[in-house]
């Protein structure tokens, strides 16, 4: 996606969370922490910077103890107008009703664009089937003392199959995934829901 960042006024191609990243540093609204740990330690820092700094910045919690130091978590992603712009490809000086406006003109303006198959690409960097899959590789926090366990996310794309009709379904799901073991994880469907009634 274009950007324009205010600090630069240059335009930019965005395509993935890392070149997300680099323009959340320029815009000097990225922090790193390391050695944070992954049972408590990276929920109350979150919750700390969210409650006592006026613009909350994003935060990249690296060299968790027990892990690959490339395997990181990142937090807080769009807790300022900024940020939220910068995700919608909107200008970044825009308070919050402007922004809300310029993004509804942005939906009722929106052209499908077609995919194109490719062979490969970024998302194939990392593939992991079967018995390769485990998802404890990754630093997953326990956010609070009340949870019961550790979760992935909120706010994040599910895909799935059904394997009796093929059919194929993706969501922004405003849930947790739960995870107690590996490979397995635990993600409550709402009813009614479309994901609730197709078979995974």
């Amino acid at each position: 996606m274009a950007i324009t960042l205010a600090n630069t006024g240059k335009s930019t191609n965005l395509c993935d969370l890392r070149d997300w990243l680099k323009d959340v540093k320029r815009l000097e609204q990225l922090e790193q922490i390391s050695g944070a740990h992954w049972d408590l330690e990276i929920g109350a820092l979150t919750e700390i910077i969210l409650e006592r700094i006026a613009t909350p910045p994003a935060v990249m919690f690296d060299a968790v103890p027990g892990y690959d130091p490339k395997r990181r978590v990142l937090a807080n992603m769009l807790e300022t107008l900024e940020r939220t712009a910068l995700t919608l490809n909107l200008p970044l000086d825009l308070k919050i009703i402007p922004l809300i406006d310029a993004l509804r003109a942005k939906l009722r303006a929106l052209q499908p664009i077609k995919p194109t198959i490719v062979a490969t690409g970024p998302v194939m960097e990392n593939v992991e089937q079967g018995d390769e899959v485990d998802l404890l590789k990754f630093p997953v926090p326990r956010w609070h003392a009340g949870d019961g366990g550790r979760y992935l996310g909120t706010a994040h794309l599910v895909v799935t199959r059904d394997p009796e009709t093929g059919v194929e379904n993706g969501k922004t799901l405003s849930g947790r995934y739960g995870l107690w073991s590996t490979p397995a994880t635990v993600y409550r469907f709402i009813p009614g829901r479309s994901l609730r009634r197709q078979r995974i």
